[in-house]
């Protein structure tokens, strides 16, 4: 959702001149989530890998000017450092110890963070 969030906080006339709407950037959200939130916690402290996320926007939404991909990749580190900032406040620590359960959102699990 954090992708999805920056990318449509303010659409670009661009996105609506190409016909990209929530739809299409939902897909793309969905898609680039599951690719980079495989190597989450490899990456941690690495950021995102920008070429990949370059080459999925151009897979995803051909067309696009250089100065697009360059406003979506910026959308997805935003999202993926937002991230990361709560996963520093959790307690659970399963970012790091990947057979960790993270209850963050079962019942009361946000509460317990407040």
């Amino acid at each position: 959702m954090g992708i999805y969030d920056e990318i449509m906080e303010e659409p670009d006339e661009e996105l609506r001149r190409h016909e990209i709407d929530g739809g299409a950037v939902a897909e793309f959200s969905i898609h680039i989530s599951k690719k980079i939130g495989s190597s989450l916690p490899k990456k941690a402290s690495g950021g995102i890998e920008k070429d990949y996320v370059l080459e999925a926007v151009s897979q995803y939404f051909p067309g696009l000017s250089h100065r697009m991909h360059n406003v979506i990749v910026n959308a997805v580190s935003k999202a993926w450092e937002e991230l990361l900032e709560g996963c520093e406040l959790c307690p659970t620590r399963c970012l790091y110890d990947t057979n960790a359960r993270c209850t963050l959102f079962d019942e009361g699990g946000v509460s317990q963070l407040l």
